[in-house]
């Protein structure tokens, strides 16, 4: 018998306008209204997208975090800056329209979805970065995904089983892999016990990691820059680009993005690091095997308008060698061209990443 009250919905679950006529200084917090699920009710979220604040030329777009906070817990996972989400991007994943996807909704692979998935509620967190928001600027942010009522509406778009096979991803580089297979059955009741998207999962489990993090400091020239909180290379805990990874948790980065320093000019190159060992690398060592940032045309963009100046508006750049981080020190560094740049709010650096975490 068809359950009539099985129903799936896919659309906005929730949405937040900031208007203008109120300036959001840095580290002012704004919350949006809260969403909230029935007890027969599951949700995923899937694309996140920020029309940014936007203040005069020649430096468009203002800076705030945003952040999701799900059945009354802040997700310690998703870092968005107003510059990596912006509806202007068209990169993440190639081709997709929005510059922030949590993969495959209809998978039940969890390599492939890692949707954030909630039951009970939805609300959106903002907080006005280095520079802040003017009064005069006004910025909006949407949350997409699904919804689903009845056990029965979840079983009719998944199937019975989540992770019902092994899946491995391997890093051919460094012949590392790592095999996820937790099957289990697809209910409400199970549903924030999934492999994929759920932050409290019994593991193993697979999660979407998303960060940026900007220079709190002005650089030395020809000398490399780290992200890194200890040295008081950013400012904020979430900023901090150096892991130390165990044995248990494994990190694949999938896509990466800068805005370089607009006024200036003077990023160079921008690279990670596993293990001492830098990344990119070219299949035959010659010169300087780090991402360039040098022209025109940025090899790692991250969406936005079209602009006068150096930068590009194609949104970020997919990994070329997606290697797996584990048991070492992994971090994120970068260099200028011989002259310092700067840590003010309209010449800074961005950084971010697009990664999938694995914890076992």
């Amino acid at each position: 018998m068809v359950n009539v009250n099985a129903l799936h919905k896919y659309g906005i679950l929730s949405e937040y306008t900031h208007a203008v006529g109120t300036a959001q200084a840095a580290n002012a917090v704004e919350r949006g209204a809260v969403t909230y699920f029935g007890d027969d009710e599951a949700f995923q979220i899937d694309r996140i997208e920020i029309f940014p604040p936007v203040g005069p030329m020649p430096f468009p777009i203002e800076n705030i975090l945003v952040q999701l906070v799900l059945d009354n817990d802040a997700i310690d996972l998703i870092f968005l800056d107003s510059r990596m989400a912006t509806p202007y991007a068209v990169g993440t994943p190639p081709f997709k329209p929005s510059a922030l996807l949590f993969g495959e909704r209809r998978s039940v692979n969890p390599l492939e979805n890692f949707c954030l998935k909630g039951r009970k509620s939805l609300q959106i967190r903002t907080m006005g970065l280095l520079g802040g928001v003017a009064a005069t600027s006004s910025y909006y942010v949407r949350v997409s995904g699904d919804w689903f009522k009845t056990d029965d509406a979840l079983r009719n778009f998944f199937g019975p089983v989540f992770n019902p096979v092994p899946v491995t991803v391997e890093d051919g580089v460094r012949d590392r892999r790592v095999t996820i297979h937790r099957p289990t059955p697809i209910n409400l009741d199970n549903w924030l016990n999934l492999s994929g998207g759920c932050h409290r999962a019994t593991k193993p489990r697979v999660l979407p990691w998303i960060n940026h993090a900007r220079n709190a400091l002005n650089t030395t020239p020809n000398t490399e820059y780290p992200f890194d909180l200890r040295p008081g290379g950013v400012t904020y805990e979430w900023e901090n680009m150096h892991w130390d990874l165990d044995n248990k948790t494994f990190i694949i980065n999938d896509y990466i993005g800068t805005w370089p320093d607009e006024v200036g000019q003077h990023l160079r190159t921008v690279w990670w690091e596993y293990g001492g060992v830098e990344y990119p690398q070219p299949i035959i060592p010659s010169g300087v095997p780090r991402w360039d940032t040098r022209y025109n045309f940025n090899e790692l963009p991250l969406g936005m308008p079209p602009h006068s100046g150096i930068l590009s508006f194609h949104g970020p750049r997919p990994v070329d060698r997606r290697l797996l981080g584990t048991n070492e020190i992994m971090e994120l560094r970068m260099m200028d061209d011989g002259v310092a740049i700067n840590h003010t709010a309209a010449d800074h650096v961005l950084v971010a990443q697009w990664s999938r975490k694995i914890e076992f």
